[in-house]
């Protein structure tokens, strides 16, 4: 698991251009002024950094709007790559598209937050923002996070709950170190995780994880309407085609 590591002297240009970035990203399309009053810096040091982000090719300006360009997906395509299991999962990501009916999601970790590497959606479900590839989310809530979590030590554990802490989405989120040891444990037991209304009411998931050489690379996870899910025969179908697919995922990573 990656730390951060705050550095002695941090160069105060960076973090600006970064934090206007993110902005951006997080709220769409921005003009000087809000983006000013939402980093706190004044409007002529914010439209500074806009243009010089705008001349490389970054944002895109529109009248007096800024929004991200598409050299960031050039980055993000190359950062994926950079996965070793992104690779060896995309063709079983495929099949397991053709075998179930529901959503699909490919997740990573990183500074201990979840993020989204790939996603094969039904169309009922495309278009949430939560959804999108690069988004980032908590372990702790997701089907996809916990079977991540579950193979970490109880060390990195703590030290993600320490940073992040443990966030309630839902009334049926884990908010507490000894529910969520409890629950890590018993992923452990069983080879898989269940997120039951706990990040989104009247969502379900199954997650399971990606292990090579000793360590867990990512997770698999499925989503449906909690309804349709808690159905044993759909549970079960879903169960095998996803613990399937990981499985296979892990024996392209380890013979190619």
């Amino acid at each position: 698991m990656a730390t951060h590591h705050t550095p002695k002297r941090p160069v105060k240009s960076i973090t600006t251009t970064f934090a206007i970035i993110e902005s951006i990203s997080e709220k769409g399309p921005s003009g000087v002024v809000e983006l000013a009053n939402e980093i706190g810096l004044s409007q002529s040091t914010v439209h500074s950094h806009l243009s010089t982000l705008v001349s490389m090719g970054y944002l895109i300006q529109e009248d007096d709007k800024y929004w991200l360009g598409l050299r960031f997906l050039e980055h993000g395509g190359s950062a994926r790559q950079g996965l070793d299991f992104y690779d060896a999962a995309r063709k079983e990501l495929d099949e397991l598209c053709e075998r179930i009916d529901a959503a699909i999601w490919l997740h990573a970790e990183e500074y201990g937050r979840g993020v989204i590497i790939d996603h094969l959606n039904r169309a009922d479900m495309v278009g949430t923002r939560e959804g999108r590839v690069g988004w980032r989310f908590y372990l702790h809530s997701t089907a996809g996070g916990k079977a991540i979590l579950a193979n970490f030590s109880k060390e990195d554990v703590d030290a993600i709950v320490d940073e992040y802490g443990l966030p309630r989405f839902t009334d049926q989120t884990i908010t507490t170190r000894d529910a969520l040891y409890s629950e890590l444990e018993t992923i452990r037991e069983q080879g898989y995780a269940i997120n039951d209304e706990e990040t989104s009411e009247g969502i379900y998931s199954i997650g399971a994880p990606i292990l090579y050489d000793g360590e867990v690379r990512g997770a698999v996870s499925v989503s449906d309407a909690a309804h349709r899910m808690r159905k044993t025969s759909v549970r079960e179908e879903i169960l095998d085609a996803l613990l399937d697919t990981t499985n296979q995922i892990e024996l392209r990573l380890k013979y190619g």
